[in-house]
């Protein structure tokens, strides 16, 4: 951070500060364009990434640790298999897209930072963020600063069903929060119970797949042939291997299974050709009443426990700096107790101790690892039952931001995780993680994730993208700046988020650049490619005169010039590898969750100004092989060695689980 003079007053804002004196430092906590009289609390976190990351890490950590009422907060979540809830709460998921207020708590530390170096006598701030308030006073609190509050009043606070609990002074609307969102599992998925029932296949040569059902082939599966384009052909190398598959989904609702009768009517097709298509379950085809009841009642048990929150809340201060978290991570810990959160992870680990019960003894497992936490209820349910080596397959990205894939060192080396029964508050993890190139193994290993559980694979999902690559010939729209000058039509291609607010911020940026492109504006043409969960409504932006696809990515990403995404989509790979110019719209706000953070040969842009200077200066030319990200041979060599090694052969071998220190 570039230093600044001795300043008596520090603003900390989430709006903006016009003609600030000399004697005041601005703090922006929600900005990245400021001057050099301001700084910006989230360029700073992304200047000091690597030590504010591990401090939070460290952070959770200590917290799981930390001793209340003469146990460990593992301890209190202790439920009656002897298992922790504490590793699938939200706390120990550290998923910056169910909690978002893990951006705030990384401010906090980098606003402690600033504080401490720059000294002022006194602290105000400019929000009507009350959590925020309360956190940065108990951090003046701690330096001796005199802080003052000054709403803004700019967003007023909308009307929700905890605000309504608060105002009529119902304090804890997270039990029936909690009980409403069963409610609605139990109403959209019991008719899965339906489904024909399973008649797994055993012995050496089955494996078991846990997956989501969606991203499937609507096509194909129609016609009762089942493929997922999240494990593409590797169904068909096991069976070329001989192997038998079984399967068990998360069912989702989605553009392609808009209900629970399309659902049903695939997976019973799929069943009566198992031999070639694999023998399927939903996990919620597992749900009863016993199982109903027994969540209500740990549900009311786990709640009661831990009804005294109080207790807890000095907990949440972090042991590398006086940052306290507790204001914005209330909601987070009550919701993981005692609200939605909690409850559906009870379901979790009934319906997986159900359905690992009634699989036969499977030699090797694999399922798609995100580290959320439904993943350390099966991985536990997994090893209680006795099955073999199971196998996380990191199918997508492992993005610098996504604190899911990273772990304090003491986690990752405390316990014997292998053995939940002897070490049930341990961290479940699975035997070996499987990554899909140098990229996330090199973020592995950066990270002490441990060597020897560590495989090298193909990345399934991409196998087809370097096919797209073709070379062209580069262009430069800063070439002729005179008035006669008629600039080339500009094929754009946006990609939108999985969140709205992103990809509205993508949009709005793109219209604000119109004013600092002149001439070369009117020769642009967009088309979007909007999220299936996200759809944005285009008539908003007449300016651009936006038009839809729906077309896969590999189709749409071709014979485009530019290509501009929004926010952490991992879609931008897909156009990256195919080598086509893009741009990643980073919003002030928020980090850069791009995968291809730090990549020299993309742009980041937050601003109008950044996003002209961005689209002028592209070209077609590409920069960098899909090798390079991604391992990408298609006879799948590094994936026919993983397999061979678990038993798809006449002797098995635990070599599997030794790391491939060559990638």
């Amino acid at each position: 951070m570039t230093a600044f003079l001795a300043k008596t007053i520090c603003i900390v804002t989430d709006g903006v500060v016009t003609r600030p004196t000399e004697a005041v430092l601005v703090c922006y906590w929600n900005r990245r364009d400021v001057t050099h009289q301001a700084c910006s609390i989230t360029a700073y976190i992304e200047e000091n990434s690597d030590r504010l990351r591990r401090q939070y890490l460290a952070f959770v950590y200590d917290l799981g640790e930390t001793i209340v009422d003469g146990k460990s907060l593992k301890h209190h979540l202790t439920l009656k298999r002897g298992y922790s809830l504490w590793w699938m709460s939200l706390l120990a998921e550290k998923s910056l897209f169910k909690s978002p207020r893990i951006v705030d708590c990384l401010k906090l530390l980098a606003l402690y930072e600033i504080l401490q170096a720059e000294k002022p006598s006194a602290v105000r701030l400019v929000s009507d963020d009350q959590p925020i308030a309360i956190a940065i006073k108990d951090l003046c609190h701690h330096f001796g600063y005199r802080f003052t509050w000054q709403r803004s009043f700019s967003n007023p606070e909308k009307l929700s069903f905890r605000g309504l609990c608060r105002k009529l002074g119902l304090r804890k609307p997270y039990l029936l929060q909690g009980f409403i969102s069963l409610f609605s599992h139990i109403r959209a998925r019991w008719p899965l119970q339906q489904l024909e029932r399973s008649h797994w296949f055993s012995g050496k040569q089955s494996i078991f797949l846990m997956s989501y059902f969606i991203h499937l082939d609507p096509t194909k599966c129609a016609l009762g042939q089942f493929y997922s384009k999240q494990w593409e052909v590797l169904p068909d190398l096991l069976k070329e291997l001989g192997g038998t598959t079984n399967w068990i989904h998360h069912f989702l609702f989605s553009a392609t299974v808009p209900n629970v009768q399309a659902g049903l009517s695939w997976l019973n097709q799929f069943n009566r050709d198992a031999i070639n298509q694999g023998q399927h379950a939903f996990l919620d085809s597992y749900l009863t009443w016993p199982i109903i009841f027994d969540v209500c009642r740990e549900f009311l048990h786990l709640s009661a426990r831990n009804r005294r929150s109080v207790l807890v809340a000095d907990a949440f201060r972090s042991s590398k700096s006086a940052a306290w978290f507790w204001p914005v991570l209330k909601q987070d810990w009550l919701n993981s107790v005692c609200g939605p959160v909690a409850i559906q992870n009870l379901l979790w680990i009934e319906l997986f101790d159900a359905a690992m019960a009634d699989l036969p003894k499977q030699t090797l497992g694999l399922y798609l690892q995100e580290n959320q936490g439904w993943e350390r209820a099966f991985i536990h349910a997994w090893k209680r039952y006795g099955h073999g080596h199971l196998i996380g397959v990191a199918h997508s990205t492992v993005r610098y931001w996504d604190l899911r894939y990273f772990d304090d060192s003491q986690t990752l080396t405390s316990g014997l995780h292998h053995d939940c029964q002897n070490h049930d508050t341990s961290q479940p993890r699975p035997h070996a993680t499987a990554l899909n190139g140098a990229a996330a193994r090199q973020a592995y290993l950066e990270a002490n994730y441990p060597k020897d559980e560590i495989l090298s694979v193909e990345a399934l999902r991409y196998l087809g993208v370097a096919n797209l690559r073709e070379s062209s010939q580069g262009y430069s729209l800063l070439e002729d700046p005179s008035p006669s000058y008629q600039a080339p039509m500009l094929d754009i291609l946006l990609l939108g988020d999985i969140l709205f607010e992103p990809t509205q911020g993508m949009i709005q940026c793109i219209e604000g650049s119109l004013a600092h492109l002149g001439n070369t504006a009117l020769n642009c043409s967009f088309l979007l490619r909007e999220h299936p969960a996200c759809p944005i409504p285009i008539d908003d932006y007449k300016t651009l005169q936006i038009e839809k696809t729906v077309l896969s990515i590999c189709e749409v990403i071709q014979n485009r010039d530019l290509v501009i995404v929004s926010g952490s989509t991992s879609a931008i790979l897909d156009v990256y590898l195919a080598g086509v110019p893009v741009i990643c719209f980073v919003p002030g706000d928020m980090l850069n969750l791009s995968p291809l953070r730090g990549c020299s040969s993309v742009s980041f842009v937050s601003t109008a100004e950044e996003m002209s200077t961005a689209i002028l200066s592209s070209t077609t030319q590409a920069t960098s092989e899909p090798q390079d990200y991604f391992w990408l041979d298609p006879s799948l060599p590094r994936w026919r060695k993983v397999l061979k090694a678990s038993g798809f052969s006449k002797s098995t071998s635990a070599s599997i689980f030794v790391a491939d220190t060559n990638g």
